[in-house]
């Protein structure tokens, strides 16, 4: 009967570190407050898209009435998650303040 070497075994992930995952920055190297500043940003020029393409309805360029309204939801579904992750944000701020040390 042959017994494998322990060295051919293969090694087993740990469960506290997902695969892929090399370090507390991002997987590109862009850290927390940058991801936020991205969306921010996604936020931002989603919303001036919406109000451009208002703007040109209103002063009669040809825009379709369709485009605009999935601009402006576009954007108001951004805006809302915005609000519900800053929300989520401050919540789990004041969990970790209010915890005993």
């Amino acid at each position: 009967m042959q017994i494998p070497a322990i060295g051919s075994i293969s090694r087993v992930q740990s469960p506290f570190k997902p695969t892929g995952a090399s370090s507390v920055n991002g997987s590109n190297g862009s850290s927390f407050g940058d991801m936020i500043q991205k969306g921010l940003k996604s936020v931002s020029a989603s919303e001036n898209n919406a109000d451009q393409m208002v703007q040109n309805m209103a002063s009669g360029k040809p825009v379709q009435p369709a485009d605009v309204m999935i601009a402006t939801s576009k954007a108001s579904l951004s805006v809302e998650m915005l609000v519900a992750i800053r929300d989520q944000g401050l919540n789990a701020y004041k969990e970790i303040m209010n915890m005993q040390v």
